[in-house]
């Protein structure tokens, strides 16, 4: 596949993903858009992310998308030796407004380190049901989580 070749791997394999997390926001489907060194986009597969995350011991991976979560995606990133311990996302369609609040309030929840993966993510699903957006963006939200 061309993207093992162009695709530019060095967010991925950045020192600071060992300890933190990979957030990457796209519009679903079975392809990752990464720009390549001559910066035109260039599609590479989840499978091939995956080896990316584990290289680079990511803990935690949040596919902010439309559509880019499922069972299968986080098996996917989770299954390696070094895989993601959890994986965060949604399985349909969302607002991009409910979807950036959504994100704060789990990362204002998470990233402090007073709450687990799955308490954040309990956390934010409840704020967004209770939100003013009157959207279900909470019942879309998924997250795997390793045991």
């Amino acid at each position: 596949m061309a993207g093992r070749k162009n695709a530019d791997r060095g967010a991925l394999r950045h020192p600071s993903l060992r300890r933190t997390l990979a957030h990457v926001g796209e519009h679903g489907g079975t392809f990752l858009i990464f720009p390549t060194r001559t910066g035109e986009g260039e599609g590479v597969s989840l499978r091939e992310v995956a080896d990316w995350v584990s290289e680079g011991g990511c803990r935690l991976v949040v596919l902010s998308s439309c559509g880019g979560s499922s069972l299968r995606t986080a098996i996917e990133m989770m299954r390696r030796r070094r895989g993601a311990e959890a994986v965060l996302g949604f399985r349909w369609d969302v607002n991009d407004n409910a979807c950036v609040d959504y994100f704060r309030r789990f990362y204002s929840a998470y990233l402090p380190g007073n709450r687990s993966i799955c308490e954040a993510y309990c956390y934010a699903c409840n704020k967004m049901a209770l939100s003013r957006h009157g959207l279900p963006i909470w019942a879309s939200a998924m997250a795997v989580v390793r045991d």
